[in-house]
C-alpha cells in the first residue's frame, strides 16, 4: 500500500525533470533560431548594400564602368570602391535600426538611391555639375529641372520605376523567407536597433571625417586612397565615385586654410597694396564715387548668349538679336566676354563674383551665397563702397526673393532695398513662358533710375526671363535656326531659347532709347550668367567646353564714356575693377590687389585656367587667396584694417 504512493511521486518527479529538460531544449533551440535569424540579417544586409553600390557606381560613374571590374583590383580604385561600400553599409545599419525590418530597410535605401542617381542624371545633363547638398536649399527649382528631361533621362525614368518594383517583389520574397524564423522579443528589437543606429552614426563619422580631413586629402597614401578634386565636382564624381563625392560635399563648407594665414600675414599685405593704392590715387589724381554723379546699373540677364557665337555649330536663318549686334557692331570697344565658372545654372556664383570682386576658383563648388553671406554682415563689396559714397544701393529680381536666399544675403552685401517679385509694379509673361519677361523688368529698371533723380543710385538686377525650360513656351514660326541635323524635341528646344532671345532684344532696343532721355548720367552693363544648359546648346560643351562658358558683356551709356579699351575676355570678379578704371575712382588696397592679379590672370576662372597650382607663382595670386579666405572663412583681418576702404 505504502510502494504505491512512492511511485506515484517517484512518476510524477520523473514527469517534471522531463518537461523542465524540454523547456530547456525549446529555449535553447529558440535562441538558435534567432541566432540565426539575425545572422540572415546581417548577411542580407551586407550583400544588399555590396549590390547597391556595384549599382551606383555602374549607372553613375564611367571611371569605374566595367562589367568584368577588371579596376577592382587597382589599389586606389577598390579602396575608393570599399570605402563607398561602408558607407552604404552602414546607411543601411542606420535604416535597419529606426525601421527594424531588414526589407523595408533595404528597399527604402535603394529607392533614395535611385531618386539621387536620377536628379544626378538631369542635373548633369542640363548644368554638367552632380547634384550636391547645397542643392537641397534650391528644392523649389525641382519643378523647373524636371521640364529640361530628355528622352534618354526619361528612358532611365521608366527603368528606375521598374528597378523599384523589382527592389519591392524581391523584398517580399525576402520577407517570407525571413520570416519562417521566430522574432525577437519588443525589448530585444529596441536594444539591438538603438544599438544599431549608434554604430551606423558613429561609423558614418568617422569615415566622412577622414574623406574631408585635408591632412589626410593631401596625403596620397591614405587609406581611401582618393584624390579630391575640389574645384571641379564634376571630375571629382568622376574620378573618386559618386558616394565619397557627395560625402565630400556634406555639412558645414570650410575653405581650406591657406598654410601661412595669419593676423600678421594679413596686415602685410594690407599694408603692401593699400600703400600702393595710395601712390595710384596721387599719381593718376583720382576722384571719390560720390564727386561724379553717375547712376550704375549691373544687371545679369539671365542664359543670355549670343547666337552668332555658336553660328558655327548651330546654323543661323537669321540673328535672333539683330539689335545688340548691331549696336557691338557699331560700338566694339563696349562689349567683351566674360570667362564665366558655370554652365547651364550657378548664377548666384556669378553675381557673387561681380558684386564682391571676389573668386568662385576659391570656393570649391561652395554657393557664397547660400553658404556664407546670409551669415555674415557688413560683407565688404562695391554695392557697399556705393552705399558709404551716399549712393542709393538696389536690388531687382523678378522671381522668388528667397532663392539662392537673396533676401538674407543682399542686405549684407550693402543693398538698402530689394525689389522681388511681389515688389514689381510692371508684370507680363509672354505667350506660355513661366516667367515674367524681361520688358517688364527693364521698365521697372527704368522707373528705379528715373526716381529721385538727385541722388545717384548702384543697382545690380537679375532677370528671369530666359530661364530653362525652353520647350513648347512660344510660337516656333520665326525659323531663327536651321533646322539641320536637328531632331524635332532638339529645334523645338533650340528654337524656343532663340525666340526668348528675340524678345531680350527688343526689350534691351527699346530700354536703350528710353535710357537717353534720362537726365543723369547712367551706366548700365548687361551681362549674361552662362550657356543655357545641354538641352539647348549641349554641342558646344562637346565641341569647344571653352566655348561654352562664355558670354557677352555689354555697356550701354546715355553719355559719351570716357576714352577706354577692354580685353577681350575677362571673369567676373574684375569686372567692377574695370568700371572704377573707366571713371578714375579712388581705389582701395583690394582694388589695387585686383588690379594687379587682373595684368597677370585676366581670366581667373576654374575653366579658363589651367589648375590652380599652375598660377600660384604669381604673388598676387596667393595674396588674394588669403584674403578671400580671411573675409569668407577667417577671421575678418583684413576688413578691420581698411583694406577694402578708398582713403
Amino acid at each position: 500500500m505504502r510502494l504505491t504512493p512512492m511511485i506515484i511521486s517517484s512518476l510524477k518527479s520523473s514527469k517534471a525533470i522531463v518537461t523542465q529538460l524540454s523547456l530547456r531544449q525549446a529555449t535553447d533551440h529558440l535562441r538558435t533560431l534567432t541566432v540565426y535569424r539575425v545572422v540572415f540579417r546581417v548577411i542580407l544586409t551586407i550583400f544588399s548594400s555590396l549590390a547597391l553600390t556595384f549599382f551606383i557606381f555602374k549607372v553613375y560613374n564611367v571611371e569605374f564602368n566595367d562589367w568584368q571590374f577588371k579596376w577592382f583590383f587597382e589599389p586606389e580604385k577598390n579602396r575608393i570602391f570599399l570605402v563607398s561600400w561602408l558607407i552604404i553599409l552602414l546607411l543601411n545599419l542606420i535604416f535597419l535600426g529606426l525601421f527594424g525590418n531588414l526589407i523595408l530597410a533595404s528597399g527604402s535605401l535603394g529607392i533614395l538611391a535611385i531618386i539621387w542617381l536620377f536628379i544626378n542624371q538631369v542635373k548633369i545633363a542640363s548644368r554638367h555639375t552632380p547634384f550636391l547638398p547645397e542643392d537641397l536649399f534650391l528644392a523649389g527649382e525641382a519643378g523647373e529641372m524636371t521640364a529640361v528631361i530628355d528622352d534618354n533621362q526619361k528612358w532611365f525614368l521608366i527603368a528606375s520605376i521598374v528597378l523599384i518594383g523589382m527592389i519591392i517583389g524581391c523584398s517580399l520574397i525576402l520577407k517570407r523567407l525571413i520570416s519562417r524564423f521566430p522574432k525577437p522579443s519588443r525589448r530585444v528589437r529596441l536594444v539591438s536597433g538603438l544599438a544599431l543606429v549608434i554604430v551606423g552614426c558613429f561609423g558614418l563619422v568617422q569615415v566622412t571625417q577622414a574623406i574631408k580631413n585635408p591632412a589626410k586629402i593631401k596625403d596620397r597614401d591614405n587609406f581611401i586612397g582618393n584624390d579630391l578634386i575640389a574645384w571641379n565636382q564634376y571630375d571629382n564624381f568622376y574620378f573618386n565615385g559618386p558616394v565619397i563625392g557627395f560625402v565630400y560635399n556634406i555639412g558645414k563648407i570650410n575653405l581650406p586654410q591657406p598654410t601661412d594665414y595669419s593676423k600678421e600675414k594679413i596686415a602685410q599685405i594690407v599694408k603692401h597694396y593699400q600703400t600702393t593704392a595710395n601712390s595710384y590715387n596721387q599719381q593718376h589724381q583720382t576722384k571719390p564715387i560720390n564727386q561724379q554723379q553717375i547712376n550704375i546699373a549691373m544687371v545679369l540677364s539671365e542664359s543670355m548668349v549670343l547666337p552668332t557665337q555658336v553660328a558655327d555649330i548651330y546654323p543661323l536663318n537669321h540673328n535672333p538679336m539683330p539689335w545688340l549686334s548691331n549696336y557691338i557692331a557699331k560700338q566694339p570697344q563696349n562689349y567683351l566676354q566674360l570667362a564665366t565658372s558655370e554652365y547651364g545654372g550657378g548664377t548666384a556664383n556669378v553675381e557673387f563674383e561681380i558684386l564682391t570682386g571676389l573668386s568662385s576658383t576659391f570656393n570649391y563648388n561652395a554657393t557664397p551665397f547660400t553658404n556664407f553671406l546670409p551669415k555674415i554682415k557688413d560683407f565688404p563689396s562695391f554695392p557697399r563702397r556705393f552705399k558709404q559714397a551716399g549712393a542709393q544701393t538696389i536690388a531687382m529680381h523678378n522671381f522668388r526673393p528667397e532663392m539662392y536666399k537673396r533676401n538674407l544675403t543682399y542686405p549684407n552685401l550693402g543693398f538698402e532695398r530689394f525689389d522681388g517679385l511681389a515688389d514689381f509694379q510692371h508684370r507680363l509673361t509672354l505667350e506660355n513662358n513661366l516667367y515674367d519677361s524681361d520688358q517688364s523688368f527693364y521698365q521697372q529698371l527704368y522707373d528705379q533710375l528715373a526716381t529721385d533723380p538727385d541722388r545717384p543710385k548702384f543697382i545690380n538686377g537679375a532677370t528671369m526671363q530666359n530661364h530653362t525650360p525652353y520647350k513648347d513656351i512660344y510660337k516656333i514660326d520665326h525659323h531663327f535656326a536651321k533646322s539641320d541635323n536637328l531632331s524635332d524635341e532638339q529645334y523645338n528646344i533650340l528654337e524656343n531659347y532663340y525666340t526668348g532671345l528675340n524678345y531680350t532684344d527688343q526689350a534691351l532696343a527699346d530700354f536703350y532709347q528710353k535710357l537717353q532721355q534720362l537726365p543723369q548720367k547712367t551706366l548700365v552693363v548687361v551681362y549674361g550668367d552662362h550657356f543655357p544648359g545641354s538641352n539647348a546648346l549641349g554641342k558646344t560643351m562637346e565641341i569647344d567646353p571653352s566655348r561654352a562658358r562664355l558670354t557677352p558683356i555689354v555697356l550701354l551709356a546715355n553719355f559719351p564714356l570716357p576714352e577706354h579699351q577692354l580685353p577681350s575676355t575677362i571673369s567676373g570678379n574684375y569686372l567692377m575693377s574695370h568700371v572704377s578704371d573707366l571713371f578714375n575712382w579712388q581705389k582701395s588696397g583690394f582694388e589695387m590687389l585686383l588690379r594687379d592679379l587682373r595684368h597677370n590672370l585676366p581670366k581667373l576662372s576654374v575653366h579658363h585656367t589651367q589648375q590652380p597650382t599652375d598660377f600660384r607663382q604669381h604673388q598676387a595670386y596667393a595674396d588674394y587667396e588669403l584674403i578671400q579666405y580671411d573675409v569668407l572663412n577667417g577671421k575678418r583681418f583684413a576688413q578691420k584694417m581698411g583694406f577694402f576702404e578708398a582713403k
